[in-house]
């Protein structure tokens, strides 16, 4: 009995022996197996980690040229107010620059309207002008009118009808008198009328002024 106890004992012992190293080796197993999901969440974890770290650098470029771009558009939408300003400048300035050349234009159609109406003005006092010559002027002009045919008519009669050499000499001499007389006489009527031509265009251009 004591033998068959013993053997009992030592079989009870290597049975508890192997299903202690089979629990050794599943606990083991479950270990190994926690170990390895253990790793593989933290390589996941770290895999994407990574991918956040860089769409996070990504989008802090991307943040930095929107913010560039938006700098840029300001500077832009600056430049384009400065260019709007200066060109409401320009247009009130083209505008007032129309306004004036409209006002020339209808004044100078107003004076190309008006020009008949001044010609006929004009003529209306040159002929009111020409009517109203003074006395004196009058008396003068019939004067030298007068002095002139009388001279003409001294001229005729006192003209020799025969040939100038069978003269004598006092007909030759007084005939010679007779021309610068008359001569003299011409050019004193011609300053009297140049006289008054100048002062009749002195009055007229006094009247139209």
């Amino acid at each position: 009995s004591k033998a068959n106890l013993q053997l009992e004992c030592i079989l009870l012992k290597k049975s508890h022996e192997n299903e202690l190293e089979i629990l050794k080796q599943e606990h083991q197993q479950i270990v190994d197996k926690l170990i390895q999901e253990h790793n593989s969440q933290c390589q996941q974890y770290n895999t994407s980690l990574l991918d956040k770290e860089q769409l996070l650098a990504q989008t802090n470029l991307e943040l930095d040229n929107l913010r560039n771009d938006h700098t840029m558009l300001l500077l832009e939408k600056e430049t384009l107010n400065k260019i709007v300003i200066e060109y409401e400048l320009m247009k009130q300035e083209m505008n007032n620059k129309l306004i004036e050349n409209d006002l020339t234009i209808k004044n100078l159609r107003e004076e190309i309207e008006n020009m008949p109406k001044i010609q006929k003005q004009k003529q209306s006092t040159t002929k009111s002008t020409n009517n109203r010559m003074p006395s004196s002027d009058r008396s003068r002009m019939i004067n030298n009118n007068t002095f002139s045919k009388s001279n003409t008519n001294i001229s005729t009669i006192r003209r020799p009808t025969g040939p100038l050499t069978s003269l004598p000499t006092t007909s030759n001499k007084s005939t010679s008198l007779l021309k610068s007389k008359l001569k003299g006489n011409v050019v004193i009527d011609d300053k009297k009328k140049s006289i008054s031509n100048d002062k009749h265009s002195n009055s007229t251009s006094t009247r139209m002024k």
